[in-house]
């Protein structure tokens, strides 16, 4: 199980515990610049740390990709969702995997976004807006959504019901969690037939 921390957590304490505790081999790293680790956390060199990751238990633990869980919690949906997207072959998925070892084979998106431009207004008066939308794509573009729908592995999204850091109203409430729109994205891509415009609010 490669193992994709949140903005908080550290391989040490965090995510990998869970499927250690139940058997699985299990890689963590940093994101770039936290820990002990250089660098920057900017996408394009976030995408590069978990490759690498991914590469060395492919090529130097000689794990078959189709044998590799990819675990993400929070902001780390990001690279696990990128992994997914790029490595489609894998045996699936996590964002998040709390006390769900029978969901190991889908790929579990818990306590993520679909996309970090709603999150970012959260944070700044709405004069700021069009420099936020502007700085956001250009620099912190982490649309999760983008990597799930080009990912066709099972899913399983697992969204939390009190979470203040996902959801874009003041009270928390699952109705502005943003998890909702990963889903809602994910069910409008894989089912247009089923689901319409109409359907799904």
């Amino acid at each position: 199980v490669l193992c994709c921390e949140g903005n908080g957590g550290y391989p040490e304490i965090g995510t990998p515990w869970v499927p250690l505790e139940r058997g699985y081999s299990v890689l963590g790293w940093n994101h770039p610049g936290f820990g002990e680790s250089t660098g920057l956390p900017f996408p394009e060199k976030e995408q590069n740390a978990v490759e690498a990751c991914f590469l060395f238990a492919v090529h130097r633990l000689h794990f078959q990709p189709s044998q590799i869980f990819v675990l993400g919690w929070s902001i780390g949906g990001y690279t696990a969702s990128w992994i997914a997207m790029n490595y489609p072959d894998i045996a699936g998925l996590s964002k998040k995997l709390s006390v769900f070892s029978n969901y190991f084979k889908n790929e579990v998106l818990d306590a993520t976004f679909d996309n970090i431009d709603e999150l970012s207004r959260r944070v700044a008066p709405s004069i700021f807006d069009p420099v936020l939308e502007s700085v956001v794509k250009m620099y912190l573009d982490l649309n999760n959504l983008s990597h799930v729908i080009n990912y066709d592995g099972p899913v399983l999204i697992i969204r939390r019901s009190d979470d203040e850091v996902i959801s874009t109203g003041d009270d928390h409430s699952r109705a502005t969690n943003r998890g909702n729109h990963l889903l809602i994205g994910l069910l409008k891509h894989r089912y247009v037939k089923a689901y319409n415009s109409c359907s799904i609010k």
